[in-house]
């Protein structure tokens, strides 16, 4: 059983709180190590002694946009601080249309009763910083003060002897979510400062009308392009007005903000268009600013950044981003994108000398 909490269809996403909550009744869970399983789950079973874990996935659900997944697992003792096995709650936060949300702040509550007796109750700040986050606690209580061998027997007398009684048994876990959007917040500056007529400005870059004072010699440093223009024997080099075509003249503008002190921010929307420009007009300092983004930007899915890295062949990116894929797995399901097959044989090649590695 699922319950959402759904706010004025009026209010503005900025003062939207997004809110949700869930219940599972006889949570099934079974030891790590022990591996038998709780009354409403069905036969023992000890013959499994490699398990690492069991996961259960309990649901999903959507809040306004904010789309969330709910696990309960028992988490082995090696990877808790604590000697005991344990049952851990976790969320998945996943958005893909609420524009400028970074992430959320709030709080997340877990609950976990058993017969009807609370055993853990617990309330954590949460920061979810990017898109796919899970948020949750490990150690929300040790499995031993759920689920016993020994309380599996008498939980299943308890059940036969109630279940025409109508009275809540067995273990249950709840949790709740309350979390505010964190918008971007882009710095405000004045792009067009940077391109006023001043002494040290010689030339005149038009753009869709609009005039850029510029300094060839500035130009000619941070780009192949001005500096062949300029300085060749290109008719540009004694003009001093030099039309720009086929390019929106505040996009270029941005772009050549990226050179000058008040600069534009560089965001996930824009990344990809000043990538293109960087190409076009051989600005290496503009191609290192939007690679640098993308190796520190958690919102970029891993096969976008592939992407990127192949069009534009920014090998740190390629590099950086090959070694955070931690499975076999994850590389099978970014072969079956369509973007896939766009790669060049190169990035292909270095894809699948990640896969051999996870086979040998």
């Amino acid at each position: 059983m699922y319950k959402r909490n759904v706010q004025d269809d009026n209010a503005t996403m900025a003062e939207n709180v997004f809110k949700a909550n869930g219940r599972k009744e006889h949570l099934q869970l079974y030891d790590v190590h022990n591996i038998y399983n709780d009354p409403y789950q069905g036969s023992n079973n000890k013959s499994n002694k490699n398990v690492s874990n069991c996961k259960q996935k309990i649901g999903e659900g959507n809040s306004d946009g904010l789309n969330w997944t709910w696990i309960a697992q028992t988490d082995n003792a090696a990877i808790t601080t604590t000697s005991e096995k344990v049952i851990s709650s976790y969320l998945r936060f996943k958005w893909d249309k609420l524009d400028g949300v970074l992430g959320f702040t709030g709080t997340i509550e877990f609950l976990l009763k058993k017969d009807g007796v609370v055993l853990a109750n617990e309330e954590l700040e949460a920061v979810v910083e990017f898109s796919g986050q899970w948020i949750g606690i490990r150690n929300l209580i040790e499995f031993k003060k759920v689920f016993s061998e020994h309380a599996n027997q008498q939980q299943q007398i308890n059940r036969n002897m109630f279940q025409n009684q109508n009275q809540q048994q067995g273990c249950v876990i709840e949790f709740s979510f309350s979390l505010s959007p964190v918008f971007a917040t882009p710095v405000l500056r004045n792009v067009n400062s940077n391109f006023e007529k001043s002494h040290i400005t010689d030339a005149v870059l038009e753009v869709e009308e609009k005039q850029l004072h510029v300094n060839k010699s500035f130009l000619s440093i941070h780009s192949e392009f001005f500096d062949k223009l300029f300085n060749s024997s290109f008719k540009e080099k004694s003009q001093s007005t030099i039309v720009i075509k086929d390019v929106d003249a505040s996009e270029f503008s941005n772009f050549l903000s990226l050179i000058y002190p008040n600069q534009v921010e560089i965001t996930v929307e824009t990344v990809a268009k000043y990538l293109v420009l960087a190409d076009q007009y051989i600005m290496l300092a503009v191609t290192q600013k939007c690679e640098e983004f993308l190796l520190q930007n958690k919102r970029v899915k891993t096969i976008q950044k592939i992407v990127f890295s192949d069009q534009h062949h920014l090998h740190k990116l390629l590099r950086e981003t090959l070694a955070s894929v931690d499975s076999r797995e994850e590389l099978d399901s970014l072969t079956m994108l369509p973007e896939f097959s766009m790669l060049s044989d190169s990035t292909k090649a270095a894809l699948l000398h990640k896969y051999m590695h996870f086979i040998n």
